[in-house]
């Protein structure tokens, strides 16, 4: 199905990663292989022809596809073997699903319907359909956007949105959370070029005049498939130069759209083939998209999930580097002679500091043997041993990087965090970022570098404050050099 540029019956983006499950092995190394950030699985639920946009609510799956139906094809796309259709499956678990239905009521139809969009409440759809009251069988290629409603229990005829039937197209519905507000894609009067995006608010009752949500979306090529998620993020999909080819995803956060950066989602969610329709789960973490990278040049549904979380923002905790101390003597100075004897403290570290009580900082960790002595004044002569003891300062909580002691390229090198510790929290899971695309997690785990170079090594942990029982982000990273392996 070319997206681009005919637009046949598209949908709805959204974009997010979840964390994955990880088994902490405190005896051995981790052998697990080195992976992408991302990892994707192709659903089983596919069919032999186009399946796309995907929208989950409520525990099923809604989605488009053109697989062969009951009812006789009485219109299609130039180019295309079957109509599309509005499917659901009930979701069993991430990657399966039940037998794909099709959308009850009268929905579907011997013409193209597709990209659906569903209310928390199950009883507003909003959809992408070829116009049904086209005069001429040419204009039936023109979409627009129906609304259909469930009322005691049947869902009613669907309607058009009273801003379609212009002569233009109106494709791809996305509702925000409260399905108050409605992003879609059109080419009508006031775009950049091609199709942009528009949203629309309900209001007293009805849809308000679209508004091309601007320029840091919109651009002379075309964008669609617009998505709104939980977080505020709107996604949509585009063949704007700049992106890894095709249609490619970007993402723009709308809790501050000045000053956010538009952002091109990374591979493999996005690849040379067209991607779209991406729907993420209520986690942020995980959710489903659609691809032509299929051989077969066949539109198809897949499942990602983020297996390392992005550290980027992640905040490097503060190591303690200085470690004070107050010394003194509990004993009464009544037992000797002040007049002509003092007290002199020797703090293991070349600091002597004389008085009942001493302050010094340290600037290295280990054991420092503290020495009180009972002096003369004028001379400093030794009068008394007072105390002699070992002061042990401990390595402070942090986070730690440790590593083999030779680095060299195509041999696996063991990476090891244990003993880490952030004060004040519970370290919950750990990830690695080697520094050359390839990610893992865990304590201790091993990793082979291909050449030689200089790469920073970023140890990223979920951990919760014991406290508040928030749970937050930090990392820490260490530039290492690896050498050939001759």
């Amino acid at each position: 199905m070319k997206k681009a540029s005919t637009y046949p019956i598209l949908s709805l983006l959204v974009m997010s990663f979840s964390l994955r499950s990880q088994t902490v092995d405190s005896l051995a190394f981790s052998d697990e292989e080195d992976t992408c950030r991302i990892k994707i699985v192709k659903l089983k639920l596919n069919s032999r022809e186009d399946d796309f946009a995907p929208v989950v609510c409520n525990n099923k799956m809604l989605f488009t596809s053109s697989r062969p139906a009951s009812f006789g094809v009485v219109y299609q796309e130039p180019g295309s073997e079957h109509t599309t259709g509005i499917y659901y499956a009930e979701k069993k678990d991430s990657i399966h699903f039940s037998e794909p239905k099709l959308w009850p009521g009268t929905v579907n139809t011997h013409y193209n319907e597709g990209n659906a969009a569903l209310n928390r409440e199950e009883n507003l759809l909003i959809y992408t359909g070829n116009e049904r009251n086209a005069s001429k069988k040419s204009e039936r290629t023109k979409l627009c956007l129906y609304a259909c409603e469930k009322i005691g229990g049947k869902w009613q005829e669907p309607q058009p949105l009273w801003f379609c039937g212009d002569g233009y197209s109106y494709c791809h519905p996305a509702l925000q959370k409260d399905g108050k507000t409605l992003f879609f894609a059109s080419d009508r009067p006031g775009s950049a070029g091609g199709m942009d995006i528009y949203c629309s608010i309900f209001t007293n009752g009805k849809w308000n005049e679209p508004q091309n949500v601007g320029s840091k979306v919109n651009t002379s090529f075309n964008e669609i498939f617009p998505a709104i998620s939980e977080n505020n993020t709107l996604y949509f999909s585009s063949n704007r130069p700049g992106g890894i080819g095709g249609l490619d995803i970007y993402a723009l956060n709308l809790n501050d759209p000045i000053e956010s950066e538009l952002v091109v989602l990374e591979s493999p969610v996005n690849s040379t083939f067209d991607d779209f329709g991406i729907f993420p789960d209520s986690t942020g973490e995980s959710g489903y998209f659609s691809s032509s990278r299929d051989l077969k040049n066949k539109d198809e549904i897949y499942y990602y999930r983020v297996t390392s979380p992005d550290f980027k923002d992640a905040t490097t905790p503060v190591v303690r580097n200085t470690f004070c101390y107050t010394f003194y003597e509990e004993t009464s100075p009544d037992e000797f002679n002040t007049d002509s004897l003092v007290y002199e403290w020797d703090l293991g570290d070349g600091t002597v500091v004389r008085g009942a009580k001493a302050k010094h900082c340290y600037t290295k960790c280990g054991t420092y043997t503290i020495q009180l002595n009972i002096v003369e004044k004028n001379t400093g002569a030794l009068f008394y041993n007072q105390v002699s003891y070992d002061h042990i300062i401990p390595e402070p909580e942090q986070l730690k990087i440790e590593y083999s002691d030779e680095l060299l390229s195509n041999q696996k090198l063991k990476f090891c965090c244990e003993g880490s510790a952030i004060p004040g929290y519970s370290i919950q899971q750990t990830f690695w970022i080697f520094g050359d695309q390839t990610y893992s997690y865990g304590n201790k785990v091993k990793h082979l570098y291909k050449t030689k170079g200089t790469y920073t090594v970023t140890l990223g942990v979920i951990a919760k404050n014991n406290n508040t029982g928030q749970v937050e982000k930090f990392k820490t990273e260490k530039t290492i050099t690896v050498r050939d392996n001759f």
